[in-house]
């Protein structure tokens, strides 16, 4: 244990010696400003439907305007449609002609859209002469929720799980490879190769620095956004389990290059991969077999669910995630205690 804590104090020094400490404030303050003064609770998106009436006498537009339609923009010609679709290519103009007995509507559009969203659009108009001319076109239908609904998670707070696995815990997997890379640099590898410490240690104590630095980032972070409320002794050993895997990884493929420019390629691979489980998070029905074994997958669904609880089982995140620490310890060891205690690189 002495051995263990004299490491580890080493191990502090040279982290508060480079500018690590102050890239985690500045990225701290950075993120806090965001939070606070740019990200919004919710994202209000409005539909405006840009209208041009070409018929006789202009029947829609003064039945429409009459009926205090909101959200609707009408123009004065199709050519000025026209050229608002192309500067805004992502809106949506109609052109309607005939007769409220025989309508006749036009989607102009700048992008190419997709034949569901064309009928959305055909019903919607539909419903708006059906209800113009007096006929109740409300649907009768009734909803059932299976489960109770969780709340939704405001805008501003998705990002935090995000920046924990990201920021926090991804971040180690990045600090082991400089670790390493510093230290072949300055022979401290050789120096601690003749000391009878050994890898088990030597793993051990950066793991622990990098752990220590992810608690306090992380309770910096989160009393300061969403408080106290924060069931921190869940995050903690979640929070331990996914820098110490991330660790293992980094120092494991450190090993295997002389200098960080030779590790990039590998790590910015590892760094692209390891960010595909986003996109579980962004679309809910994209979830592949391939994304939910991926190391950040557990990692950033459980601290999901632990700033935002729904009532789902973290158990198998986490003995997921014990796994991969065994399996991911035990490469780390072999590759560390064959490759760079030996050689001393």
């Amino acid at each position: 244990m002495r051995k263990l804590l004299n490491l580890y104090m080493q191990d502090m020094k040279l982290l508060l010696r480079y500018s690590f400490t102050w890239l985690m404030l500045g990225t701290i303050l950075i993120f806090l400003a965001m939070y606070h003064f740019l990200l919004v609770d919710t994202v209000e998106q409005k539909q405006t439907m840009y209208f041009v009436d070409d018929s006789a006498g202009s029947i829609m537009e003064i039945a429409l305007t009459s009926a205090n339609a909101e959200d609707i923009v009408f123009l004065n010609s199709v050519q000025e449609l026209e050229e608002l679709i192309l500067e805004r290519e992502t809106q949506v103009g109609v052109l309607f002609s005939g007769t409220m007995h025989e309508p006749k509507f036009t989607i102009i559009h700048g992008e190419t859209m997709r034949e569901e969203n064309v009928k959305l659009i055909g019903a919607a108009l539909k419903n708006t002469l059906m209800n113009i001319a007096g006929v109740n076109v409300e649907p009768q239908y009734t909803t059932k929720f299976l489960e109770e609904r969780a709340e939704p998670i405001p805008q501003n707070k998705m990002s935090l799980p995000l920046i924990l696995t990201y920021e926090v815990v991804f971040f180690s997997f990045f600090l082991s490879a400089v670790f390493i890379f510093q230290e072949k640099a300055e022979g401290s590898t050789r120096a601690y190769r003749v000391t009878p410490a050994g890898t088990a240690l030597y793993i051990a104590s950066k793991t622990l620095v990098f752990i220590t630095k992810g608690f306090v980032y992380s309770l910096v972070l989160l009393l300061l956004t969403i408080g106290p409320k924060v069931n921190f002794l869940l995050l903690f050993p979640v929070l331990a389990l996914g820098i110490s895997l991330f660790s293992f990884i980094g120092m494991g493929l450190a090993t295997f290059y002389k200098s960080l420019s030779e590790w990039m390629l590998i790590g910015m691979a590892v760094i692209i991969i390891s960010a595909l489980p986003i996109f579980s998070i962004m679309i809910p029905t994209f979830s592949p077999f391939y994304i939910e074994w991926m190391p950040s997958f557990p990692v950033l669904f459980s601290f999901r669910e632990i700033l935002f609880p729904s009532g789902m089982d973290l158990s198998r995140q986490i003995f997921n995630l014990i796994g991969l620490n065994i399996i991911a310890y035990i490469l780390c060891h072999l590759i560390v205690s064959k490759k760079l205690m030996k050689e001393g690189a």
